[in-house]
């Protein structure tokens, strides 16, 4: 028996042949037997490399989309809560707040862009209306957007040639030139209540070797490596850092912060706009001034304030074009365009990661400094 094998595309064929020995009539014995040949071709499927790649690794492919898909999911659920601030109770006060009619307080506003929020939204009479609120230094760094807000405890200051000279950190400046020692700092796109700065105020003063605002920040490089360590989530409580978006602070420590810029001014001469994360640099420059450990705990607060975002409608541009952070929440491909969306997002990476090299660098470098001043 003899078999040889062919192989076809998805088939493997196999020839059987079968030898018979037979004594036909006339034969000649010596010329040894007749063999008749009868072929019985069998068939069998064989697997081919194509099937299995067709066949095997089907099933994995789907479940790995589906694994991804809900990795997606996921990160999106995470996201969104971590760019929700969550209300601890216990930040906020119990007690009915009283503040001292003798603690009068100062507040630096910038207008550069827009100019309507300042004008129509409720901040500037909100923060007028209040009793420890004696001074609004409203600083106009745009000579385009500057105008002329009528109110006896509004300052209206021209500050276009400071604003090319110190960038961001021009709202320092004007701070320590306030009149009283406690300041205030909020951006002008912020609205608040009554209550928010009647907390901001009380919480403050049983302790003003501190920053307190609303917004906190912290520094986890293993969180956020793509960001050089900037974590973008809200912090509550005792943070190492808190925005200027909505703070109070002493004069001493803006006066403090030019004193040290000079620790970093490498990094900031190519920043742009110009002294960009200004607000970290600032709670920096008080942790180092009050003694606060390298490692914490940290001084600095964040409380659950009702401060809240105005209205768009009071942008006099809705693109972004103007949004130092590239601020992402307000901008949809589908509303501004992919043009003006894509720069927005490139703004806001650019603007995370600078941000936490300038953390980074300046919190080594300020660590290096033995003297304290405000101790």
């Amino acid at each position: 028996m003899h078999q040889r094998h062919r192989h076809a595309d998805h088939d493997v064929r196999t020839d059987v042949e079968v030898g018979t020995r037979s004594s036909a009539k006339g034969e000649d014995p010596s010329c040894g037997p007749r063999t008749a040949v009868r072929r019985v071709v069998v068939r069998r499927k064989r697997k081919t490399r194509h099937q299995w790649r067709s066949r095997d690794f089907r099933r994995p492919f789907a479940a790995s989309l589906v694994l991804l898909l809900v990795c997606l999911i996921l990160w999106t659920i995470g996201w969104r809560r971590r760019r929700t601030v969550v209300f601890e109770r216990s930040l906020v006060p119990t007690d009915p707040i009283h503040i001292s009619p003798d603690i009068k307080v100062s507040v630096v506003i910038m207008n550069h862009s827009r100019p309507r929020m300042v004008r129509e939204s409720n901040l500037v009479q909100t923060l007028a209306a209040h009793d420890s609120i004696d001074e609004i230094l409203l600083c106009h760094s745009n000579p385009v957007t500057a105008f002329e807000y009528p109110h006896d405890k509004v300052r209206n200051l021209n500050a276009t040639e400071a604003n090319e000279r110190m960038g961001l950190s021009l709202r320092f400046h004007y701070c320590s030139t306030a009149r009283n020692d406690w300041v205030i700092h909020v951006d002008d796109d912020q609205e608040l209540s009554s209550d928010a700065i009647n907390q901001l105020i009380s919480t403050f003063a049983r302790n003003p070797h501190r920053v307190v605002g609303k917004f906190g920040r912290a520094y986890h490089y293993w969180k956020a490596p793509q960001r050089h360590g900037y974590d973008t989530k809200n912090v509550l409580g005792p943070s190492e850092v808190i925005l200027t978006k909505f703070m109070i602070v002493e004069r001493k420590v803006c006066e403090s912060f030019f004193q040290y810029q000079h620790v970093v001014q490498d990094m900031v001469s190519e920043s742009r706009p110009l002294w960009n994360g200004e607000d970290i640099f600032l709670s920096l420059t008080a942790n180092h001034v009050y003694n606060v450990p390298l490692q914490g705990p940290y001084g600095n607060l964040a409380l659950p304030l009702d401060v809240w975002e105005a209205s768009d409608s009071f942008k006099d541009d809705d693109t972004g074009a103007h949004d130092v952070s590239g601020n992402m929440d307000r901008h949809r491909i589908w509303n501004v365009g992919l043009v003006n969306w894509w720069n927005a997002f490139y703004r806001a990476q650019c603007h995370a990661a600078y941000r936490g090299r300038l953390w980074y660098t300046a919190k080594q470098r300020l660590a290096a400094i033995e003297d304290t001043t405000l101790s």
